[in-house]
């Protein structure tokens, strides 16, 4: 098969194939296996076999007879990297043994393979992109004939959520949002942009569904008469002090985030994913308020905290949702809230 620049691009939807990309161009140039694409192929092509099989445990090593040592490796390694990302619970199934077994058996290739794979998928994790759980038991492998389906759906996907926008209509936009969602999970994210259009047009419709109406009484010369005594323009009587306002009206806070230039940035050793952590639970317990004490909707808060360190959140609920649904363990998603404890208390005690 050959790799086109097509099916590369269906393939990098995948954030487990995305994660593992650079592991496979290495194997690639180190051993001459097939290219990265042609790799994940036969390894989603394998899942689906297995998945058919009421014994995939015995199946399994029928599927990779007469092929290349060092591939047959990697493509297992792939094949149990997405095992464990359909299940990431620590059970043991009679699938994951027997793949234990067989690359036991090939100890020295699967451990270069190994320390790869994760190499590449802690490179990745950096970067801020995290592995969403996906089923790949289900998943179609691509094709050629899948990309011309693909665009085509892809197509329809983006003409159905315009016409929502369009609308204006909230209810349609929230059911379509909630259908595309689920279809896009299933599908391995490949929605993703229309699913983001869909959250940030409903966030849109959140946000001005709470902004207070504005009502305006216009009245032209001689188009109201009003007789004396009337309340709408009768004799007005004033006691008491009046309020004459301030001598100095207050500057005004700015409304647009791009109105302020913030001098601060992340360092070094800090990463976009750990601010979105921090700042997620923060605004979750509700320690944020706007100027008038209410309560402002999250992505106008990732906004502020976007512009106050320079740095670009506008996807900011996509990192957030890969990375609680990545194959990342909880305790290293929570390290960076245990790194700020660590740090309060060595201060504490320092006193």
């Amino acid at each position: 098969m050959n790799n086109n620049i097509d099916l590369l691009n269906i393939c990098l939807e995948d954030s487990l194939f995305a994660a593992l990309y650079e592991a496979l161009c290495n194997l690639e140039d180190k051993w001459h296996t097939s290219s990265p694409v042609d790799m994940w192929i036969k390894a989603l092509s394998a899942r689906q076999n297995l998945s058919k099989s009421k014994r995939p445990d015995l199946l399994l090593r029928q599927l990779f007879v007469d092929s290349n040592p060092n591939e047959v490796v990697v493509v297992k390694a792939i094949l149990m990297w997405i095992l464990f990302n359909e299940d990431r619970s620590t059970e043991k199934t009679p699938l994951k043994d027997a793949l234990a077994r067989m690359l036991s058996e090939q100890s020295e290739t699967w451990n270069v393979v190994y320390s790869e794979f994760r190499e590449s998928e802690s490179r990745n994790e950096q970067m801020g992109y995290d592995i969403c759980q996906t089923d790949y038991s289900q998943n179609a492998v691509p094709t050629k004939v899948q990309c011309q389906k693909l665009s085509q759906n892809s197509n329809l996907a983006h003409e159905m959520v315009s016409y929502a926008m369009e609308s204006h209509n909230q209810q349609l936009c929230y059911a379509l949002y909630y259908i595309l969602s689920h279809i896009d999970y299933q599908r391995g994210h490949i929605y993703e942009d229309e699913v983001r259009r869909l959250a940030n047009q409903t966030d849109e419709m959140e946000k001005a569904s709470h902004e207070p109406r504005r009502v305006e009484n216009r009245f032209y010369k001689d188009s109201c008469n009003f007789e004396p005594g009337s309340t709408l323009n009768g004799d007005v009587t004033i006691t008491g002090p009046i309020y004459q306002g301030e001598t100095k009206p207050k500057e005004n806070a700015p409304n647009n985030p791009s109105d302020i230039v913030s001098p601060l940035h992340l360092s070094e050793n800090a990463s976009k994913i750990d601010l979105i952590r921090i700042m997620n639970a923060w605004y979750e317990c509700g320690k944020v308020a706007d100027a008038n004490g209410a309560k402002p909707t999250k992505k106008e808060f990732f906004t502020w905290v976007g512009n106050l360190f320079n740095i670009d959140l506008a996807n900011y609920d996509k990192d957030l949702s890969n990375s609680m649904s990545s194959s990342v363990a909880l305790n290293k998603q929570i390290r960076i809230f245990d790194e700020l404890k660590e740090k309060h208390e060595s201060i504490y005690n320092s006193k």
